[in-house]
């Protein structure tokens, strides 16, 4: 079965990014965490699944996070009204 996928809203905190992860795999999973462009968050699932998911720059505002049924690698894609952050984004993140 497939259904690998998830939704990222981004909000503007000052001079940090928060990223609202909703990944969906067997069951539903709501994930939270705050990003710097080029930085990369760590999580584990409730079923000890871990996943890395790192920044990436672009001027879309609001990104999916989609996922490779295989290799399960997310993109991140950030907005374009970061004010003076200004730093250059990392890759994809992967399992």
């Amino acid at each position: 079965m497939s259904g690998h996928h998830g939704s990222i809203t981004f909000v503007n905190t000052h001079d940090e990014y928060y990223a609202s992860i909703y990944l969906v795999r067997d069951g539903s999973h709501e994930l939270q965490g705050t990003l710097d462009p080029g930085d990369s968050l760590n999580f584990t699932t409730e079923n000890g699944q871990k996943w890395v998911v790192k920044a990436e720059d672009s001027d879309v505002i609001l990104g999916e996070v989609k996922a490779d049924h295989e290799d399960q690698t997310f993109l991140i894609h950030w907005p374009d009204d970061r004010g003076d952050l200004g730093q250059s984004g990392g890759t994809g993140g992967s399992l």
